[in-house]
């Protein structure tokens, strides 16, 4: 926006002299920060790149130097980005970032003394776990081979059945404590 104006003054001469002033208002950049994908809270230290134009900087809870760290731990962030254009004129945007609590499939090398048993393993259906010794209110959980948590719950007695019919065909992984162990759904 560009404006004008012209205002004549008369001093103590009689003289009149005019002053115009020419005044140019710049808008505010376009700042767009896209939408994060979801990541697990075991990948590792990453730099923000989805803020346009690009040049301006990111902050939010575990941002430095605009790499975020997902070891923050499983929740969701807001991440702002900030941008100043060449002329000083600056402006934000803002976006939610989801991390989820994921297993780090990189220590299932080699499980565990077996605790449990899975049976049907493959299955299509169900999927029970039972144990000699009894459960109580421990912690079971499932993952995707990514490492995504599917399921939590609490686990009581010598055996629980899990509805595993609505799980894509593939390999996961159940957690009761520190031991995992491998199931199939096909």
């Amino acid at each position: 926006l560009t404006a004008s104006q012209r205002r004549s003054q008369s001093n103590f001469n009689n003289r009149t002299e005019v002053i115009t002033l020419n005044l140019t208002i710049l808008g505010l950049p376009t700042v767009n920060l896209n939408n994060f994908s979801s990541i697990c809270d075991t990948s590792a230290t990453f730099t923000l790149t989805t803020g346009t134009p690009t040049g301006g900087q990111y902050a939010g809870p575990s941002v430095n130097n605009n790499q975020f760290d997902p070891s923050i731990g499983a929740g969701s962030y807001i991440i702002t980005y900030s941008y100043t254009d060449p002329n000083g004129c600056s402006n934000f945007d803002f976006a939610n970032f989801t991390v989820q609590e994921c297993m780090n499939t990189a220590q299932i090398t080699e499980f565990t003394k077996k605790q449990f048993t899975l049976f049907p393993n493959p299955s299509s259906s169900t999927l029970t776990i039972s144990t000699q010794t009894i459960f109580t209110d421990d912690k079971l959980s499932i993952f995707s081979i990514s490492g995504q948590k599917l399921v939590e719950q609490k686990i009581n007695g010598t055996s629980e059945t899990i509805d595993v019919s609505t799980f894509s065909k593939g390999i996961y992984f159940i957690a009761i404590g520190n031991v995992r162990e491998k199931f199939i759904v096909e």
